[in-house]
């Protein structure tokens, strides 16, 4: 499998921990356990795989990073969470450390 595709669900496995973790579907962390500790095993595999298989450490994080902030914004919007100017300046700010990141190595 290609490493996008691994990015991509790990991604969405964080995403789905968060999602539950915020939706507070579970009464106590301790109930949570038997469904969410596979997700994160599933998750680490996934990383795994993405670290391993990407051309750099540098373009593996950046590709995961970058999903990772879309993803995020898109929890918030489902929780219905108020996106502020603070959020998407610190995204803006994430995204251009990667770039500039990407372009010194």
């Amino acid at each position: 499998m290609n490493w996008l595709v691994y990015s991509l669900l790990a991604n969405l496995i964080f995403v789905g921990l968060e999602y539950t973790y915020r939706a507070k579907v579970f009464s106590s962390y301790w109930h949570s356990l038997p469904i969410m500790f596979p997700m994160m095993l599933a998750a680490n595999y996934m990383l795994f795989h993405l670290y391993r298989y990407s051309p750099s450490f540098l373009m593996g994080w950046a590709v995961l990073s970058f999903g990772n902030a879309v993803c995020r914004l898109a929890t918030n919007w489902f929780l219905g969470e108020p996106i502020s100017w603070v959020i998407l300046w610190g995204i803006v700010t994430m995204l251009s450390g990667m770039f500039i990141i990407k372009l010194g190595s």
